[in-house]
Order: C-alpha cells, then structure tokens, then sequence
C-alpha cells in the first residue's frame, strides 16, 4: 500500500488527478512482486525512472501500466544506471567501406 501511496503521490506532484483505489493498486504491485518476481525495492525505483522519461511519464500512470511494461521499463531503469553497458565489439560500417575486395 505504501508503494501506491508513493506513486500516487509522483504523478500527483506534476499532474493533479483524483484520488485512485488503492485496494486496486496495491493488489497490481502484490502481482507484480508475487507473479512477474519482481523486487519491492525496485517497484517504485523502475516507476521513478519511468516517471523521468517523457515518453513513460505519459503511459505509464498506474501500477497496472507499470505491470504492464515491466521488463521494458527495467531495462530502461538499467540503462539509465550504465549496468547493462556491455561494449560493442562489432565491426562498423567504415571498416567494410575501406576495404579492396
């Protein structure tokens, strides 16, 4: 419930929407901890990145959209931290370009 509390209070902060129930939302997060195996500690951090984004901060309003657009998000918020910054070791275009077949 806290977790919902939290979000409400995010999109309230730029946006002022009414009050949601947060029976609803705290029932979509118990999903997304229990069933997708997501991390509590995590919840309201992926939703924070999410939040910063202007694409997300649109779309993603609810914890159900959260759910929703979970394992994009995490790699958005993963991103955004550099951990999954793995170097590109692939041959670029100008390479091919110089060489005499």
């Amino acid at each position: 419930m806290q977790i919902a509390e939290a979000m409400y209070e995010i999109i309230n902060a730029t946006t002022k929407t009414r009050k949601p129930n947060f029976g609803h939302w705290a029932n979509d997060i118990r999903k997304l901890n229990e069933i997708d195996s997501a991390d509590l500690k995590n919840i309201l951090e992926v939703f924070k990145t999410a939040n910063k984004d202007d694409f997300w901060s649109m779309n993603v309003r609810s914890p159900k959209k959260l759910r929703k657009h979970w394992d994009r998000l995490t790699l958005l918020r993963n991103k955004s931290l550099g951990l999954n910054s793995k170097k590109d070791t692939r041959e670029s275009l100008d390479y091919f370009k110089e060489k005499q077949w």
